[in-house]
């Protein structure tokens, strides 16, 4: 269960103090010897140092490895030194600027609903029954309606997590070159008890040796994207880098599947949508083509072998949930995203009624349903793909979850697996850029040091 609040702050307060003094005997902060000075195990380190680098104090270079961001701490030290204090608190790393703070202030005013005001919305909509798409007897399913059943994680519970860096290098100080990282890890709950969690972890891509090997085909692992507006490179790169993540995310969640889990959880909306390629972006619409490709015979895959896939979309910003509401108890408000109205109105552990998605654009849909759950002081909307009853689905994926969150929004095994996915994307990176650099000294035959440089961070 996760740790009250109160008691986490204290002790993240102690971590960022014992990071800085790590910090001041040498530049490099090792996950091993944070969890030897808290007397912790390594996996709560992690924790703890992911929230550090959430809040931008540190920065992770792989390998279990994180240094502090100096430039992050400059504005908070200077406080810190100011007002005396003994300890740095995580409230001196948020920025504090009348101009932000105005800012915010008006925001808040067009959209806050009154404690009052929520309280009576809630009780309406736990009395309101709903109509297509939606499934139930009511809009809010109270904590108190599964809380009997809860289970939490058993052994079979199986995560995946991906990740996706862009970055863009000078050859010979000449020529600039774009490279999209990939990684995805699925990290597989086999043993958990009071004294041991073991994991299973399987990567991709993967990287095999060809050394000797005949025949070889490269294939195509390098696409050249050109546009008639320059201006629109950056974005046909970034929607790439998306559609390549998705292509490994579900080959990865296919070859788990002789890992033969129970249930599956990834993160981020189930698959890339919400957005239209034109048809002479040959090269995006081969992968977009490719990735629900994939994506169908994975989920496919899935549904024959009876196994719950569901994704957690942790920063969703649709409103069809706020739409049908406003609409239904014809409320007097303002337009919001379903978040923004829903972190207001439920309580820790309410969850809305499912809702069967139709088609969208770059989505096509077949038993797809989703709903919101608050946990905390977060909602989250979560995903899933059945041809069962989905209000007794909606049941397992509650019973199952509720009790897992971590602070910051983070799962077992989820996490897990995002932490491994982090190194072997920069394991990934160093190898292509040792190659990179080799084969460029080749090709120019020239004793050049640094041919290679990063230009972008």
């Amino acid at each position: 269960m996760p740790k009250a609040p109160s008691t986490y702050a204290g002790r993240l307060i102690l971590v960022m103090n014992t990071v800085l003094e790590l910090s001041a005997e040498g530049n490099l902060i090792e996950v091993a010897r944070v969890a030897e000075c808290l007397n912790v195990t390594e996996r709560m380190a992690r924790d703890y140092l992911s929230d550090l680098e959430e809040l931008g104090l540190l920065e992770y270079q792989g390998m279990g490895v994180y240094t502090v961001n100096r430039d992050r701490l400059k504005n908070a030290l200077m406080r810190f030194a100011v007002e005396g204090g003994i300890y740095l608190r995580p409230e001196d790393l948020v920025p504090e600027t009348t101009y932000f703070i105005e800012k915010a202030s008006k925001i808040l005013k067009k959209i806050t609903i009154t404690t009052s005001k929520s309280i009576e919305i809630r009780e309406r909509m736990l009395k309101t029954a709903p109509k297509e798409p939606f499934y139930g007897d009511s809009l809010v399913i109270p904590v108190d309606e599964y809380a009997d059943s809860i289970t939490g994680f058993s052994e079979g519970v199986l995560g995946e997590a991906s990740i996706g860096e862009v970055r863009n290098y000078i050859v010979a100080e000449t020529f600039p070159i774009t490279v999209t990282y990939i990684a995805s890890a699925t990290a597989l709950l086999t043993k958990q008890d009071f004294e041991e969690t073991t994991l299973k972890f399987r990567l991709r891509p993967k990287i095999r040796s060809f050394t000797k090997r005949d025949p070889f085909d490269v294939g195509e692992p390098l696409y050249e994207l050109s546009v008639e507006y320059p201006e629109l490179l950056l974005l046909g790169r970034k929607m790439a880098a998306r559609l390549l993540k998705e292509i490994e995310r579900y080959k990865n969640l296919r070859d788990s599947l002789d890992d033969e889990p129970s249930i599956a959880i990834t993160r981020g909306s189930l698959i890339a949508h919400g957005f239209i390629l034109s048809m002479k972006c040959s090269v995006l619409r081969i992968l977009m083509e490719r990735a629900e490709s994939i994506f169908t015979d994975t989920v496919e895959e899935y549904l024959k072998r009876g196994i719950l896939l569901i994704s957690i979309v942790e920063s969703s910003r649709d409103n069809r949930f706020f739409r049908y509401v406003k609409g239904e108890l014809k409320l007097e408000l303002p337009e919001m995203s379903d978040v923004n109205f829903l972190i207001h109105v439920l309580r820790d552990g309410d969850a809305t009624a499912p809702m069967k998605l139709t088609r969208e654009r770059g989505r096509s849909v077949e038993n797809w349903y989703e709903f919101y759950l608050r946990r905390g002081e977060r909602v989250y909307k979560i995903e899933f793909i059945s041809k069962k009853d989905p209000l007794e689905v909606q049941k397992t994926i509650l019973c199952t979850l509720y009790p897992e969150f971590q602070i910051g929004g983070r799962i077992p095994v989820v996490s897990d697996a995002k932490e491994r996915a982090k190194i072997y994307l920069w394991r990934v990176k160093k190898k292509f850029e040792s190659v990179l650099k080799m084969t460029a000294l080749a090709h120019l035959n020239g004793g050049i040091e640094d041919i290679v440089g990063e230009v972008v961070k």
